[in-house]
């Protein structure tokens, strides 16, 4: 939590963030910054939706039916 508050509470000017908004937004401290960045108009890039535990579910249920092949080993 330090960490984060040191980063966010830093910058004199502007503050750039890079990173995936998917794998930012798991973390509920990105979450709710990336929620205020977007509500303040300071939110670029993709378009960032949270996705819901139905989407998530889904996501997991169609990683589930992937059948991975090991060519090299013929499995």
């Amino acid at each position: 939590m330090a960490r984060f508050n040191v980063a966010l509470t830093r910058a004199m000017s502007k503050l750039i963030i890079i990173g995936c908004a998917h794998v930012l937004g798991t973390d509920s401290k990105w979450s709710a910054y990336m929620e205020l960045s977007e509500d303040l108009c300071a939110f670029f890039g993709a378009p960032y939706a949270k996705r819901t535990q139905i989407v998530m579910d889904d996501i997991v249920r169609r990683f589930g039916q992937v059948q991975m092949l090991d060519t090299q080993n013929n499995h």
